[in-house]
């Protein structure tokens, strides 16, 4: 019994060193921000890809609501560790600027309430 607890005391101190350089956390209160338009494409990455991720950080939307990206962990070494960060955001929103659409907002921040949305399509 004492070799297994050794054994799983070095896989905790080797997650904790891997996560060590995560960023701060973030809180979201997305759901009192003004509501936004989502493309049903959008909706659906987000219900099916984005939440059924192991860890998902931070999903954005372009304001026309066609566009969107997303960050999640899926293994001990990703950006925000297993918190949302403000890394983990910054990639997102950036990633969905980045197809041409806009200025993206903020969806949703780890498995928190989305934003108020309006189905467009």
């Amino acid at each position: 019994m004492g070799g297994l607890r050794l054994v799983f005391t070095s896989a905790a101190v080797l997650a904790a060193t891997m996560l060590g350089g995560c960023t701060r956390k973030v809180e979201s209160n997305l759901s009192s921000q003004p509501e936004i338009n989502i493309s049903q494409a959008a909706l659906s990455a987000y219900n099916n890809r984005y939440l059924g991720r192991h860890l998902p950080l931070a999903f954005a939307v372009s304001p026309d609501g066609e566009a969107f990206a997303y960050y999640y962990c899926d293994v001990a070494r990703c950006i925000g560790g297993i918190q949302p960060s403000q890394e983990a955001i910054s990639r997102a929103l950036n990633d969905c600027n980045n197809e041409g659409h806009g200025q993206c907002v903020l969806f949703a921040v780890g498995t928190s309430a989305p934003r108020k949305y309006r189905l467009i399509d």
